[in-house]
């Protein structure tokens, strides 16, 4: 038995172009926004950048970047991280107003 070797471009081209034929879907459904897709559910799914990168084989975190469309879910997600960071470490996030009577350009 031969040891499995990955799709030429033009194949997996083809076979998308094929199942979008036969699901009579959109021209714009391609590989490549299968693969954008993709790689944002995987960032919905909060993996880190290293994960998207080993799962897209991107070589750099920029390249991996240009694929993972922020989403409003993701946003959600660091704004919860980040309020849990902040309680764990006691860490205080108001705003400080001290009222001053004189300026203090004038001291």
């Amino acid at each position: 038995m031969q040891p499995a070797q990955p799709y030429s471009m033009a194949y997996a081209q083809r076979r998308v172009r094929e199942a979008r034929t036969a699901a009579n879907l959109p021209l714009h459904v391609t590989l490549d926004a299968c693969r954008h897709g993709g790689m944002t559910e995987l960032g919905d799914a909060e993996l880190t950048e290293q994960g998207v990168m080993s799962l897209s084989m991107h070589k750099t975190p920029q390249a991996a970047r240009l694929y993972v469309k922020r989403t409003e879910r993701q946003r959600a997600a660091a704004a919860r991280r980040r309020r849990q960071w902040v309680e764990a470490n006691g860490l205080s996030t108001s705003v400080g107003m001290e009222c001053q009577t004189k300026s203090r350009n004038e001291q």
